[in-house]
């Protein structure tokens, strides 16, 4: 899958193949057809003092964004494929389908990020 990436320190950033992560019992893999670009993504861009300070390199950088469903493991099966999905940065959560169901977010890449992201 192609993914930005902050591959060293300074200003910039890299699209990369990088691998489709693996799916565990209660992932919800989601197909990406949209992304947004923040504040975070700024900062880390230009490599200001916060960035310096707060964002481990090498790291694949977004939270934001619109989907779909492409797989789930067993234990979120009720999550089906094909659902619609929508990310955006503060929330935590992966809304499904636009009825606010929600689930976790696992953002591995991102430790350093003001929630409390669920790791499984």
């Amino acid at each position: 899958m192609k993914a930005l990436v902050k591959a060293e320190p300074g200003p910039g950033l890299r699209l990369k193949d990088v691998p489709v992560p693996p799916l565990r019992a209660n992932d919800v893999l989601i197909r990406v057809h949209k992304t947004a670009i923040c504040g975070t993504d700024l900062h880390i861009y230009n490599w200001d003092e916060w960035a310096r300070r707060t964002i481990p390199v090498p790291m694949q950088i977004g939270h934001e964004l619109v989907g779909r469903v492409e797989a789930t493991g067993e234990d979120a099966a009720e999550f089906e494929k094909g659902f619609e999905a929508v990310k955006t940065g503060r929330s935590g959560k992966v809304v499904l389908n636009w009825t606010g169901r929600e689930a976790p977010s696992r953002e591995e890449h991102a430790p350093w990020h003001w929630n409390d992201w669920t790791k499984r």
